[in-house]
Order: structure tokens, then C-alpha cells, then sequence
């Protein structure tokens, strides 16, 4: 398993979540799920649907990352 991190913003404050996962659609589904019901968001096809739909709704989404990339 690798660990994979994303940058986000809620109300103008940043911070990061973190995630285990064995791939990287693994974790964006798992960060997906997490901020879906987290911010009451209407549930995304895919990540790029999640992406605009946070966007929309106030909310900013980072690239997420494996942290073996640092």
C-alpha cells in the first residue's frame, strides 16, 4: 500500500488529507467518499466530475499525489 496525499480548501483554510491505498484510483475514490459526505456534495461520476462540483460549491481540490513522489 502507498500513502497519497491532497491538498483542499474550506473556507479559505488549506490542509492536507492523507489516505492508504494500493492504487491511485483507490485513493480517490476513498478521498472522494470522504469529502462527498463531509461537504454534502451531490455524488461525482469521477474524479473530474468531483473536481468541478467542489469548485462549484466553494471548495478547492489540489492534485493529489503519492507521497513517494517527495
Amino acid at each position: 500500500m502507498s500513502k497519497y496525499i491532497i491538498p483542499v480548501c474550506e473556507d479559505n483554510n488549506p490542509y492536507i488529507i492523507s489516505t492508504s491505498a494500493r492504487s491511485m484510483e483507490e485513493a480517490e475514490n476513498r478521498i472522494m467518499t470522504k469529502l462527498v459526505s463531509e461537504w454534502d456534495l451531490d455524488v461525482p461520476t469521477d474524479w473530474d466530475d468531483f473536481c468541478d462540483i467542489a469548485y462549484q460549491t466553494g471548495f478547492g481540490v489540489g492534485e493529489i499525489r503519492d507521497i513517494e513522489e517527495f
